[in-house]
């Protein structure tokens, strides 16, 4: 404590205003995964290539955000069933965004939440109509993989069902998995459901790491 009081209260809240757009770039090492990770230039031309009418479940997420984080896993499962379905009426594309990179794509579509989720077709995706879109609500469905393919079903009206598969146990000699610091620090900023704090986000216009002021949900 005798050193945080040290600091000079500038140079402290600079260094918590920095820190998203800092654990973006040092967190954001995966791959994008083709046919599903979309970015200011190809999201326009995955969306037009599909017929007018196809449907598609689109995450809007920041790589900074400990909640986008902990769903990842999930979409990701999501994305892998909702492939698997054979073609017709129960198909349903799964494309997602990272805001941290294009925080002015998810601008236009009204991003003023981490993660968000819309379904609808992919006219009107490409169209940027929101208003002909529907909004996850997390209030109302499960924050896991099968409470976003009921979203995903009752949005389209279509007979889908997630079961998830559970995880084999890992071997009783087996080392733990190794965490990433990022990932620490980003939990030791978690405030109430794994959110950066709110006063260091709403000056996130002003830095421009995120185009917005912008919440973790």
């Amino acid at each position: 404590m005798r050193i945080l009081r040290m600091v000079p209260a500038g140079v402290l809240l600079l260094g918590l205003l920095l820190l998203p757009a800092s654990l973006a770039k040092e967190s954001d090492t995966s791959k994008h995964v083709p046919g599903l990770d979309v970015t200011k230039e190809t999201i326009n031309t995955t969306l037009k290539a599909m017929p007018a009418d196809a449907k598609v479940l689109m995450e809007f997420y920041a790589t900074w955000c400990p909640a986008c984080r902990a769903f990842k896993p999930d979409y990701d499962k999501v994305a892998q069933f909702l492939a698997s379905q054979p073609a017709g009426s129960n198909k349903v594309t799964a494309l997602r965004l990272d805001c941290a990179v294009d925080p002015d794509v998810c601008g236009q579509y009204q991003v003023s939440a981490y993660p968000t989720m819309y379904s609808g077709t992919a006219a009107d995706l490409a169209a940027v109509d929101v208003s002909k879109l529907t909004k996850f609500d997390f209030a109302k469905y499960s924050r896991n993989a099968a409470g976003a393919v009921k979203f995903v079903a009752e949005s389209f009206k279509l007979d889908l069902k997630y079961v998830d598969t559970p995880a084999a146990e890992s071997a009783p000699d087996a080392a733990p998995p190794r965490r990433e610091a990022t990932t620490n620090l980003a939990s030791d900023m978690q405030v109430g459901s794994g959110c950066v704090p709110q006063c260091v986000l709403g000056f996130l216009r002003v830095l421009g790491s995120c185009g917005q002021a912008v919440r973790c949900l």
